[in-house]
């Protein structure tokens, strides 16, 4: 009794809220290598980017999308990149990630993936001015100063703070034009495993309602979890029990139950099944019953000249979709996938020995 009353506050309490449930998005390149935080990595990916002179056919595309946000009169400016360089040291020895020059600016880039940012700005904008000032005395040449903190938030610094997600989706906006260029591809993984840190994203919002539920809800979700539980034993009790009713010796069927992994999915919806071999003439079907809280499937594999592989990894991995191909010579003979509604033990295996009569009939 106290089990159903927690379970009513539970139920109660959820429709109160709109939790969503957001698929996590498969790795990008740089998370499977493990280099997705390390801002070197970062900025030597922006320098190609950022270099409109580069072999990826964006032109000035990408440096003027980030001139945009520093100053929106950027947005209409065409930018030649005349050189660009990662890490370049102060006197003091310090360094300054990223230090593009145009026809008319020095653009020195402070780089920032989730570290603090106290770096040395003073000394960075002062080596900056210097080859500015050189560059006039010696060749007549006056460039602009832009000073960007590119990070993940903005800081209250005297460069300007723009961040990757405001910079990466307007590139990404911009980038639908270039689908058939491979460098995109890259780019757009790198726009993707960025974007993932982003903490006001959609995601993370809805990640941290549910996370704040299942907190404020902790007790009740125990119970309902010990309900669930109890609940996959009764259906694996009542496949046991349909699976002792088909000795029919007419059908030659002996039952043995399928080993499976402890997968939380397979677990929490009650899946369970029970297969064995059947040979007719010289070709071998796999036969197979399954019972789980809300489908009953029935399913039959046929192997020519008898070779058998194992067909129930990714049956039981889905198992509501039921039966997969596992080689050229497999295939799908028949599929009975019904909702499990009040069915009796009787009821299922009347149903599960229709089946298998009507597929011996076919062959």
């Amino acid at each position: 009794m106290d089990n159903n009353r927690a379970v009513d506050r539970l139920i109660n309490n959820l429709k109160k809220f709109e939790l969503k449930y957001i698929p996590e998005k498969p790795k990008t390149f740089l998370e499977i290598m493990g280099c997705e935080n390390r801002e070197t990595i970062s900025s030597n990916i922006l320098k190609f980017f950022l270099d409109s002179e580069e072999k990826h056919q964006l032109g000035d595309l990408c440096l003027r999308v980030l001139l945009s946000l520093y100053e929106p009169e950027y947005s209409n400016k065409s930018f030649c990149v005349k050189s660009i360089k990662t890490e370049v040291a102060t006197k003091k020895g310090n360094r300054i990630d990223l230090w593009i020059k145009t026809e008319e600016e020095l653009i020195i880039i402070e780089n920032k993936i989730y570290h603090t940012a106290k770096n040395p700005f003073d000394d960075y904008e002062k080596t900056a001015r210097k080859e500015i000032e050189t560059l006039s005395n010696e060749k007549g040449v006056n460039l602009e100063l832009i000073s960007i903190l590119l990070g993940f938030k903005n800081y209250n610094k005297s460069f300007k703070s723009i961040t990757h997600f405001d910079f990466l989706r307007k590139l990404k906006a911009e980038l639908v034009n270039y689908t058939d260029n491979n460098y995109v591809l890259f780019l757009n993984q790198y726009i993707e495993t960025m974007l993932k840190k982003d903490t006001s994203s959609e995601l993370y919002k809805m990640n941290k309602e549910s996370a704040d539920f299942v907190r404020n809800h902790i007790e009740e979700i125990e119970k309902l979890e010990e309900i669930v539980r109890n609940t996959c034993s009764y259906y694996e009790t009542q496949l046991k029990n349909v699976i002792a009713t088909l000795d029919d010796e007419a059908l030659g069927i002996e039952w043995t139950k399928v080993e499976h992994n402890d997968d939380s999915a397979i677990k929490y919806s009650g899946a369970f099944s029970y297969s064995k071999p059947l040979k007719l003439r010289r070709d071998t079907y796999q036969l197979w019953l399954g019972i789980n809280v809300s489908t009953i499937c029935v399913g039959i594999c046929f192997y020519k000249n008898g070779s058998q592989k194992d067909c129930y990894q990714k049956t039981i991995e889905k198992f509501a979709k039921c039966i997969q191909d596992y080689d050229k010579d497999a295939k799908e003979v028949y599929l009975l996938d019904e909702k499990n509604i009040g069915f009796t033990e009787e009821e299922i295996a009347k149903k599960f020995i229709e089946v298998i009569k009507e597929f011996q009939e076919k062959i």
